[in-house]
C-alpha cells in the first residue's frame, strides 16, 4: 500500500480507494510434519489490488507497472532465490544466567550450521 501511494504521488495520480489482499494455497501436512514430501510453505500466492480514483485506466496501469518494478515486497515473490532467511535462537540455561545464542543462515537453499556462543 505504501509503495502504491508513493508512486501515485510521484505520477500525479489520485487514489480514492486502495485495497490489497493476498490469499494462498497451503497443504497443512507440511506445516504439521504429517508428510515430509510436502513443503511447509505456500504452493501458490495470489495478490489482488483494487484501485479506485478519477484518473484513467491507462494511468493506473502505468502505476501498477511502476510499483511492480520498484516494490520490495513484490520483488520477494518474483525473485525468491534472493531471500536470505535467518534464525536467531536464544536459550537460557536453567542453572545459571548463561545465554547460548546460535545463528543459522540459509543462502540459496543451503544452510550454514548454527554456532552456539556462550554469553555471560
Amino acid at each position: 500500500v505504501v509503495v502504491y501511494r508513493l508512486y501515485a504521488q510521484n505520477l500525479g495520480l489520485t487514489i480514492d480507494e486502495l485495497d490489497v489482499s493476498a490469499e494462498g494455497d497451503l497443504d497443512v501436512r507440511g506445516l504439521f510434519g504429517a508428510d515430509e514430501t510436502v513443503r511447509p510453505g505456500f504452493s501458490s500466492v495470489r495478490v489482488s489490488v483494487n484501485i479506485a480514483g478519477p484518473d484513467s485506466n491507462e494511468d493506473y496501469q502505468k502505476l501498477q507497472e511502476t510499483v511492480d518494478a520498484h516494490c520490495p515486497v513484490f520483488d520477494i515473490f518474483t525473485n525468491p532465490e534472493l531471500t536470505v532467511p535467518s534464525i536467531i535462537m536464544t536459550l537460557r540455561t536453567t542453572d545459571s544466567n548463561d545465554v547460548l545464542v546460535g545463528i543459522c543462515l540459509m543462502i540459496g537453499g543451503r544452510s550454514a550450521p548454527a554456532r552456539p556462543t556462550s554469553i555471560t
